[in-house]
């Protein structure tokens, strides 16, 4: 199963019924990425941590069934270290739904940066199946 899938983000059409997150590279840092999945999720009240969205995004108890998709338009700016936590936080959580029928947790890339993910997954060591293909926009 390949977790992440590229496509042209702006071309993506989404269900209605479903939840969704858009990060762009407008999100400068952890506190203002954490602060776009609150925005979406209220996570706050666990804090304002790499832990707290762990949290929210293994629970979604509050959440009526549906899909939830984080749509990447391109990368947030983050530090090494917290680009490494994003990028494997994203795949745990898919792989965490993919055994619960409440939610599929979802992850768009534009293809743009396709490329860019790669070189860091390979820099860092992350060894998780990227999707070899573009898939086009639904």
């Amino acid at each position: 199963k390949m977790i992440y899938k590229f496509v042209d983000v702006n071309k993506l059409v989404l269900p209605k019924s479903c939840y969704s997150v858009y990060v762009d590279d407008h999100t400068h840092g952890k506190k203002e990425l954490l602060q776009t999945f609150n925005d979406r999720f209220h996570f706050n009240k666990w804090g304002w941590n790499w832990d707290a969205l762990d949290d929210v995004c293994r629970d979604f108890n509050w959440l009526k069934n549906g899909d939830i998709y984080v749509v990447n338009k391109s990368l947030p700016q983050l530090n090494n270290e917290d680009m490494r936590i994003y990028l494997g936080s994203l795949y745990t959580y898919s792989e965490f739904w993919d055994k619960y029928p409440e939610h599929n947790f979802i992850v768009y890339f534009d293809k743009s940066i396709r490329d860019e993910i790669y070189k860091f997954c390979e820099q860092y060591k992350m060894s998780f199946p990227l999707s070899s293909e573009v898939e086009e926009g639904k």
